[in-house]
């Protein structure tokens, strides 16, 4: 690759228009798209400030086959550190489920109904008049 496919690339991985590029190395878009183009070529400093900008050496800049720059190294990066502490979070929890022991019959277990829970509610408010008769108002 050259110097005009190299900075057009880096400059999409970055997500940086024409424009934005231009207005962080101090020159006009125009600049820019002829240097994409392959019409002119930045001067010294601007190519040193566009290393600088995409942490290139000059060479990966005008020779290199830039497969991908840094930042997207670094979100990838990112990303497969997250998937890997959150894979080890799940193999965390399911082993601490695997561990655990459960009740082996279920069979006498009744499934809660709605009547059920709302007359354990009753219950409970009952108790709780009888035991704390000062704070609870008689609404039952």
């Amino acid at each position: 690759m050259n110097l005009k496919e190299n900075l057009k690339k880096l400059r999409k991985e970055n997500n940086l228009s024409q424009e934005e590029l231009a207005e962080k190395l101090n020159v006009s878009r125009q600049s820019v798209s002829k240097w994409e183009q392959g019409i002119t070529y930045p001067e010294m400093d601007k190519m040193l400030e566009i290393c600088k900008l995409f942490n290139l050496n000059i060479d990966d800049l005008l020779n290199g086959d830039i497969k991908e720059s840094n930042n997207a190294k670094q979100a990838k990066y990112n990303i497969n550190k997250f998937i890997e502490s959150f894979l080890g979070y799940v193999s965390k929890t399911v082993d601490m489920f695997s561990s655990m022991k459960f009740k082996d019959n279920l069979d006498n277990v009744e499934p809660y109904s709605m009547n059920a829970v709302m007359a354990d509610r009753k219950v409970t408010a009952k108790k709780a008049q009888k035991e704390y008769p000062d704070s609870m108002s008689n609404s039952e």
